[in-house]
């Protein structure tokens, strides 16, 4: 899958959760969805600069998951790590 059509998919994930969730609960299938398309696009290896500019500019204009790689972390690191890792084109783990 390319980083144009995971930011695709990351966005029909946000509007379906915004009409399932308006709420704003981080809870369901929807949510789950939504996190899975982020965390997509945060480990996808760029191995052009294209895909570094895009992947750039989705997490710049995208204050959620901007929030993402400044404030999260899984059970082995914060979320900055393998961001960063992916614009080497390197697979995080």
């Amino acid at each position: 899958m390319t980083i144009c059509a995971l930011i695709k998919t990351y966005q029909a994930a946000r509007d379906a959760w915004d009409k399932a969730d308006p709420d704003g609960n981080c809870d369901g299938p929807e949510w789950d969805a939504l996190e899975a398309a982020e965390d997509a696009i945060l480990r996808f290896p760029c191995t052009t600069i294209g895909q570094v500019r895009a992947k750039a500019r989705f997490f710049i204009e995208t204050e959620p998951a901007y929030d993402t790689i400044r404030n999260c972390y899984d059970s082995k690191e914060e979320a900055l790590i393998p961001f960063l890792r992916s614009l080497l084109g390197e697979v995080a783990s």
